[in-house]
């Protein structure tokens, strides 16, 4: 690495994180969602977290760690406005490892109100589903947790490194 034109060498152990940055590539965190959409099972109300899990924490999927990502509860929906400028949505979804192995979600990204992408029984412990999806030609992108078994209880979920490719 060249930093003010002098060499520095940086041991592999020593490199947390390296961000590449493509004028093709859009972290979805990054923008901000046209809506956000939740339906209590009972009386509490849950936002989205970006970058961290609903308690503050960084987003775990299957002993992974993800510096970006979206956090959801179920029944939840975020929705974003693309105006067909994307041709692939990807990211890593699932139940997040603070929830110790409990919660049950279904996992859905829709394009312009079709279903592009879906995951049922989706439980905490299980390993987290890799998703990619053309997007060609979508207007409104909306990534949703759902309930499934277990009524809402532990159904915490992340989209983690969520991200748009032109």
């Amino acid at each position: 690495m060249a930093v003010l034109e002098r060499e520095l060498d940086i041991p592999w152990a020593s490199v947390e994180r390296v961000d590449c940055r493509s004028e093709r590539l859009v972290v979805l965190s990054d923008l901000q969602p046209a809506r956000y959409e939740f339906e209590p099972f009972f009386d509490k109300n849950w936002n989205y977290a970006v970058d961290r899990t609903l308690t503050g924490r960084q987003i775990r999927l299957g002993g992974r760690a993800f510096a970006r990502g979206l956090s959801m509860h179920s029944r939840a929906r975020l929705v974003y406005q693309l105006d067909g400028q994307f041709e692939r949505f990807a990211a890593t979804a699932g139940i997040l490892d603070e929830m110790g192995g409990r919660g049950c979600v279904a996992l859905r990204v829709r394009g312009d109100g079709r279903v592009l992408w879906s995951a049922t029984a989706v439980r905490g412990g299980d390993p987290p589903r890799d998703v990619s999806v053309d997007i060609a030609g979508v207007r409104e992108l909306s990534l949703e947790v759902d309930y499934d078994a277990d009524l809402d209880l532990s159904d915490q979920a992340a989209w983690g490194f969520a991200r748009l490719i032109r």
